[in-house]
């Protein structure tokens, strides 16, 4: 059992049930009496016979053969993401830094390489970005990288689809690279709900508006808004770093 809550910090931690995963193992799903968020114990206990790397290194994610005109159609499909966050970014996008964390095949940073003067592709595994731009043309205010570690300035806009829950110790995180993001730094977040489809051995924490809301509020962040998609199970956050 982990000792400390991933989120808070503090050490109150209960047992929330016992389930099974999507792959049928029996886990522990802890909680925070603190903050409220859930955790995959199985997951964290996971970390003790493998690296996070080679956890999350899998071909589930590697790219599937398509062509151009699906390429351009995911591409369009991910762009209508970045319209609800250009309406909260209140400085000249050409201006700022924009970075999708766990970007996958990176349509959401190149949609965003239109409008913001950079954007990084941050992404251990980058088969699928590499090959989205072979396919669609690579722009040229868009990088690829595979570590925050490489980026050569703290961030305006951090992206984070489907990664947040993939993190360990979230605050430890955000601590850690405190300095990669700038005054003002805006942070736009979608993580999975408790549902039993996401219980897997990659998903260590589960947040609600709670949780998630003391997770920025400790970075530092103003909360914008938390919003769900009722119909998926995901819960998003909107948030801005003082300036």
């Amino acid at each position: 059992m982990i000792p400390a809550c991933p989120v808070c910090e503090k050490l109150t931690l209960v047992r929330f049930e016992c389930a099974r995963d999507h792959d049928g193992n029996v886990t522990d799903i802890l909680q925070c009496r603190s903050c409220l968020a859930l955790f995959n114990d199985r997951a964290h206990e996971c970390l003790k016979q493998k690296n996070l790397q080679d956890i999350q290194f899998t071909d589930y994610y590697a790219p599937e053969v398509t062509t151009h005109a699906q390429e351009t159609s995911r591409l369009e499909e991910k762009a209508r993401i970045l319209d609800y966050l250009y309406g909260h970014v209140k400085r000249p996008c050409e201006t700022l830094t924009f970075c999708d964390f766990g970007a996958g095949p990176g349509y959401v940073a190149m949609a965003a390489a239109r409008r913001f003067g950079r954007s990084f592709v941050c992404e251990f595994d980058t088969r699928a970005a590499q090959r989205a731009c072979r396919i669609l043309g690579r722009p040229d205010n868009l990088h690829i990288i595979r570590s925050l570690d490489e980026l050569p300035g703290p961030v305006d806009v951090m992206f984070m689809w489907h990664v947040l829950e993939h993190i360990p110790w979230p605050l430890a995180f955000f601590e850690a690279n405190r300095s990669r993001f700038a005054p003002g730094c805006v942070f736009f977040v979608q993580c999975p709900g408790y549902r039993p489809n996401a219980v897997v051995d990659c998903h260590y924490t589960f947040f609600n508006e709670p949780s998630i809301r003391c997770l920025f509020e400790k970075v530092g962040a103003k909360e914008i808004e938390i919003g769900f998609d009722i119909h998926n199970g995901f819960i998003g956050y909107l948030g801005q770093l003082a300036c």
